[in-house]
Order: C-alpha cells, then structure tokens, then sequence
C-alpha cells in the first residue's frame, strides 16, 4: 500500500488500547481489552494479542502494517530494550523489546508514556507542529515529557522527565524521599490529604458528606468545588501554586515554546488553569515567560496512543 500504517499501543495496569493508525495521525481502527496482571511472559502475550486484534477487527492486513509503537508506564531503556514497569511486571527488568521484536513480523519501538504523550500532542494535538514543549501529566504520579529541538530528551540514564522529584519546598519530610516532593505536594494523592486535613480541621465544607466513612479523594474535591465548595476550591488552587512553581522550574530550564498540561487531575481544568497561568510568571525567568503558551492538551488518553504511533512512523521514516 501507498499510505503508511501502524499500530499504537498503550499500555497500563489495567488495560492494553491498541490503534490503527495513518501517517496523518488518523486513527481508522481501534479497540481496548483488559490487562491481565501476571508474568512477564503472559503479558508479552497479550501485547501480541492486541496488535493481531486490532489488525483482525480493521480492514487492513497484517502485512500493511509497517510498524509497532508501545506506549510503556514506566522506564524504557533504549540502549538494551528492558523495561522497568511496576504497575505491569512488578519492580523486574524485563526485556520487552526484544521478546515483542521475536513474536512480530513489524518492527518494534518502545518508549515511556510522558514521551509518547508529548509526542502525540506535538504530532497532531495542542503543539502541533512546534519543536520545543514539554508535556506535563498530573495524576497519581507527576511526569514530563520534553521535546526540544525537535527531539525527545531521555537523559544520561533514561529517566529525563521525572518531574514529580523536582523541589518545591526546603521541608524534607519523610514522602519526600519516597515520591518526591512536586508528586508529595500536588499529586492526586496530596489533594486528597490537603482536604482531609482541612476536614480534620473542622473548616466547613461539603467535603466531609461526600466521602462519608470513605477516604477523601481528588474526585470528591473535585465534586465539591464543582458544588462551590471554598474549601474545595482553594485545596485546588494551593495544589496550582505548587505546580506552577513546578512548571517554572522547567520553563526556566527547557525555555520551551508550549507546557501542554495533561493527566487525570487536569479534568479539573476550570479550578486550575488560570491560576497556573497567574503563578507560573511569579517564578519564571521572564524572558522564558513571555515566549511559552500553557496550553491543556487536546488529546487525553489518545496522546500515548498516537504518541506510540508516531515513534513507529518516525523510525520508519529514518530508515528509508
């Protein structure tokens, strides 16, 4: 065939998306199936399972197909193909490239999913066509995925992008050194624990009804605010303040043309967004300020999908 295909696959811990994709970055078929839990070699299975799948359901055939991009949760390292991912394989090197690459007649490309997402959105998304950005994921965890000079920054040991890690604050609590302080602060599990201590505090809020004997979780702020809950909506705009000096430091660091902010806390997006673009100027070199847009990404979770997709198409590109 004339048009290019590939397969994206985005990988989790709880379940495998898998498209079929065009050089465009038209998504023409895609399905999703739960993940499995289980051995490494069950999982390469079912990896397999859902490229054959998509393929099958789709009205393409396997020999279409040029090539196989993997969106992974976790650390990939180029240099020898494993992959470290504790959400898939517990915490065990794996040698996913190569095991994929054996049981796939198309090349295989791998990479972490804050790199995918970044490329996706640059691809086709809210940075299209741009050649320095940095996406930036809250949810459980806080990443980056960094793009500049039109490439993907990996770092010395493949961990470029861990921005839950950066420093915010000189306390040195104990979760500190666990998740990192950013994540310890404005990750999904802190907004739940900064309510929480507003409740125990005995401010008034609806909080305290909707999670009953339940823990207080960032879809109950969430809830709340949306209700005009204060508490709520100033539990969120503490979490922006520390985020926008987390975004700063990387502006002032990657001067990048675009922060395209993702991830599952951002589906907040109306209690966040400005807030952060009112902070981020108050701790940025202000030459970087005035040349970088914070943007939400226009993708969700399709980001690692076509992310995925596009490695595949960009390294078949640089081999013909």
């Amino acid at each position: 065939m004339a048009e290019r295909l590939v397969i994206g696959l985005d990988l989790s811990g709880t379940r495998i998306a898998a498209a079929v994709v065009d050089s465009a970055g038209t998504i023409l078929h895609r399905s999703k199936q739960p993940f499995r839990k289980g051995s490494f070699q069950e999982s390469t299975h079912q990896i397999v399972e859902a490229v054959e799948g998509v393929v099958a359901e789709s009205a393409v055939n396997l020999a279409d197909i040029g090539g196989v991009g993997i969106s992974l949760p976790g650390v990939y390292y180029a240099a020898t193909g494993n992959a470290l991912a504790p959400d898939l394989w517990d915490w065990e090197e794996v040698p996913l490239w190569r095991e994929i690459e054996e049981k796939l007649p198309q090349p295989v490309m791998v990479d972490n999913d804050r790199a995918a997402s970044a490329l996706g959105e640059q691809w086709v998304g809210a940075a299209r066509g741009l050649s320095d950005v940095v996406y930036f994921s809250v949810g459980n965890e806080i990443g980056a995925g960094i793009i500049s000079s039109g490439w993907l920054v990996h770092g010395g040991g493949d961990l470029a992008g861990a921005a839950g890690w950066l420093a915010v604050d000189p306390r040195k609590n104990g979760l500190y050194r666990q998740v990192g302080c950013l994540e310890a602060e404005a990750g999904a599990a802190a907004v739940g624990r900064r309510a929480a201590s507003r409740i125990a505090a005995g401010e008034p809020t609806v909080m305290a009804g909707l999670a009953g004997a339940r823990p207080v979780t960032t879809d109950i702020v969430i809830e709340a605010a949306r209700r005009g809950d204060a508490v709520a909506i100033r539990v969120l705009e503490e979490t922006a303040r520390y985020l926008a000096m987390g975004i700063a430091n990387l502006i002032g660091v990657l001067n990048p043309e675009m922060v395209v902010l993702g991830g599952s806390l951002f589906e907040a997006s109306e209690f966040l967004l400005e807030p952060l673009r009112r902070e981020v100027p108050e701790w940025v070199q202000p030459l970087a300020a005035s040349q970088v847009r914070i943007e939400l990404g226009q993708l969700g979770e399709d980001a690692r999908l076509l992310g995925a997709a596009r490695m595949s198409l960009l390294a078949r590109g640089a081999s013909e």
